[in-house]
């Protein structure tokens, strides 16, 4: 895929296909993170996910960054 290629799937990505309020007020940013410290990280990684949980460390911290580069 060339990088004019890569940008418009992007593109459409965004427009087209996340909903109109991902972005806006962070809802689907929010929902996404959530998901993946109560879902996600417990059923794939449960040993990082009890060590989180041991520190009281909030996986979100950083996790949310990579949701909003990721999407």
């Amino acid at each position: 895929m060339t990088e004019e290629e890569t940008f418009w799937v992007f593109t459409h990505l965004l427009e087209r296909i996340l909903p109109p309020d991902y972005y806006a007020q962070m809802m689907g940013v929010n929902a996404d993170t959530e998901y993946f410290k109560d879902v996600l990280l417990p059923t794939y990684l449960p040993d990082v996910s009890e060590h989180f949980k041991k520190y009281n460390f909030n996986s979100t911290f950083f996790c949310y960054n990579w949701f909003v580069c990721l999407f």
